[in-house]
């Protein structure tokens, strides 16, 4: 797989990593959450921006023309910027809760940018591997599941105290571990969770089919290729050998002649 290929991968697991940067950042600003999650959240959400930090470099890196790259990309030093994470590491939960959701805001402005920018490699690797309908089911069914299983399981389910428990039940329902430390106690909470695991194992079949299709065909084209450089080589060849034939056949006449002209001489 060569850096083009490499890099369209980073850029999906990239967007993918944004997109739950996005429901976690949303999570923290409508909903109280633990502090433990909280921290989870903005240690997840430093991560993201690490990464997105090292994606803007090596495209500033390979830029023909960086002042016109800045110009157009300066969004992406924004997603890159942690600022929430500083944010409550200098101002602490107690002062950060009260404007922090300004932040949130800004930040998940800035990643929703940031993904109308990338997103164009992101759409040519989708189109190649049809990986981005699947991200878009999952993240659709993780989101609005969460909030609909704390919906419908708050007050009635003794084991969920808040939505955090609710995004981890979808994340152990969709990934089909299943610890067994929330279950659900309503029928449409069963139906979620029915939905959750379906969609994970669906989801999973589907990218490693996906992901197999794109190394098929990179091996496709590579082999392709050489076949094109060994037909180019053969025609070379047979060119090269057909010429030398020739000379060969041209001295051959040459000999043969001289011998005739030795022999009328000497009779």
């Amino acid at each position: 797989m060569n850096f083009s290929k490499l890099f369209q991968v980073i850029i999906t697991i990239l967007i993918i990593f944004i997109v739950i940067d996005i429901v976690m950042l949303l999570a923290l600003t409508f909903f109280n959450l633990k502090t433990s999650t909280t921290y989870l959240i903005l240690r997840f959400d430093l991560l993201v921006s690490s990464l997105t930090f090292l994606i803007f470099l090596i495209s500033l890196k390979n830029s023909k023309d960086k002042k016109t790259f800045l110009k157009e990309n300066w969004i992406l030093i924004l997603a890159a910027f942690p600022i929430i994470f500083i944010f409550w590491g200098l101002k602490g939960l107690y002062i950060a809760t009260f404007i922090m959701p300004a932040f949130n805001l800004v930040k998940i402005y800035s990643m929703v940018r940031t993904i109308s920018k990338i997103g164009s490699k992101f759409l040519k690797f989708s189109k190649e591997t049809g990986l981005g309908y699947g991200i878009i089911i999952v993240t659709s069914v993780f989101f609005l599941g969460s909030i609909a299983f704390f919906f419908v399981e708050s007050g009635v389910n003794p084991n969920l105290h808040g939505f955090e428990d609710a995004l981890w039940y979808m994340m152990v329902s969709m990934t089909t571990t299943g610890y067994g430390d929330i279950v659900p106690v309503t029928g449409i909470g069963k139906i979620i969770g029915s939905i959750a695991m379906l969609t994970g194992v669906g989801f999973a079949s589907y990218a490693t089919a996906s992901v197999a299709s794109m190394i098929f065909q990179q091996l496709r084209k590579e082999r392709d290729k050489e076949t094109e450089q060994l037909k180019k080589l053969s025609k070379t060849y047979r060119g090269e050998r057909k010429a030398d034939d020739e000379e060969i056949k041209e001295l051959l006449r040459d000999i043969l002649q001289r011998m005739d002209e030795k022999d009328k001489k000497e009779f």
